[in-house]
């Protein structure tokens, strides 16, 4: 008798670390992914000159994994720190969607003293039709809010993913 409840007290332990161990193991490889691996993605070996370069190699592949054709840059600006090794430069690219739409790509990379390479640090869609949601005392609730928070983090990462692993088909991943 002792052996079933011994057992029955087990149970639970064995359910909980079939759901913990996944959940963390995926957490933390999304916390690799997001603060080592996809900042650094093809952007290794390049020189701080070699700035418009990065620029070009980050721009190319967030167009892509957004699905949209990359035409170039329309404003760039380089930044040197005085003091330090940083450096930064950011700027804004001209894309097209599959039905010739125009949108504008914000890409911000910084020179990465300790790692010696360019990172990527922000990039975003400017203007993407999802920011047209306007916000009220009432509406969307907090839990929408939350919601739509939670739900453009994860688009982002499947972006990023998609871009590094080479899923080009945006919202398949």
């Amino acid at each position: 008798m002792d052996a079933k409840k011994a057992a029955s007290r087990l149970w639970p332990k064995i359910v909980a670390a079939a759901v913990l161990v996944p959940l963390l193991a995926g957490a933390g490889f999304m916390i690799w992914f997001g603060a080592w691996r996809y900042p650094a993605f093809e952007l290794a070996g390049l020189p701080k000159t070699g700035y418009a370069e990065a620029m070009d190699i980050a721009g190319r592949g967030m167009a892509q994994s957004e699905g949209l054709a990359f035409e170039g840059f329309d404003f760039m600006k380089y930044r040197q720190v005085e003091r330090g090794s940083e450096a930064f430069v950011w700027g804004a690219a001209k894309c097209r969607d599959a039905s010739g739409g125009q949108h504008v790509l914000w890409v911000y990379l910084e020179w990465s003293g300790k790692r010696g390479q360019w990172l990527r640090n922000y990039s975003l869609v400017m203007a993407d039709p999802e920011d047209e949601i306007f916000y009220t005392r009432d509406n969307p609730g907090q839990w929408d809010r939350i919601v739509m928070a939670v739900k453009r983090i994860w688009k982002m990462n499947r972006l990023h993913l998609a871009e590094v692993y080479g899923d080009q088909k945006p919202g398949t991943f």
